[in-house]
């Protein structure tokens, strides 16, 4: 979708989630990222390799997913043990 911003030509991102969301779970996501984003060097390289074609927002979300994939891994694996 283009952005509804009068005089802009981005594309905005969409958002894969419909449903309900669980905010304790957003959050907890949000300060291991801010934390990792501050801390861990892998982290910071992603979020440098993304903020210049998405911006600082953008490239927290792209970290925030490797996040959530990551969690998501190791409950599958974890799941059939």
């Amino acid at each position: 979708t283009v952005s509804s911003r009068p005089g802009r030509d981005t594309i905005r991102s969409v958002r894969t989630s419909r449903g309900g969301s669980n905010r304790r779970l957003n959050k907890a996501i949000h300060t291991v990222a801010r934390t990792q984003a501050r801390n861990h060097p892998d982290a910071q390289k992603l979020i440098a390799k993304h903020t210049d074609t998405k911006g600082t927002r953008g490239a927290l979300r792209v970290l925030k997913r490797h996040l959530t994939d990551a969690i998501l891994r190791k409950l599958h694996d974890d799941f059939r043990r």
